[in-house]
């Protein structure tokens, strides 16, 4: 989730920020963005719309797992 990292560092957004947005902990966020755990699509849309949606989905939600060294 090194895009999405990014991108919350480039436009001000904490964690804090998006465990709001979707009404959990801060710890369940730390865990998606360390992708531990996985956003659910109804998350992630929620993220895409209210915070960047000037932004690719897809891009955003690259998951560093997928990258081939």
């Amino acid at each position: 989730m090194r895009n999405l990292q990014a991108e919350m560092a480039r436009y001000g957004i904490s964690v804090v920020d998006i465990a709001k947005l979707l009404g959990c902990t801060e710890k369940t966020i730390r865990s998606k963005l360390a992708e531990t755990t996985d956003f659910t699509y109804p998350e992630a849309r929620l993220i895409h719309v209210k915070l960047f949606s000037t932004l690719q989905m897809e891009y955003l939600f690259a998951s560093d797992k997928d990258k081939v060294a």
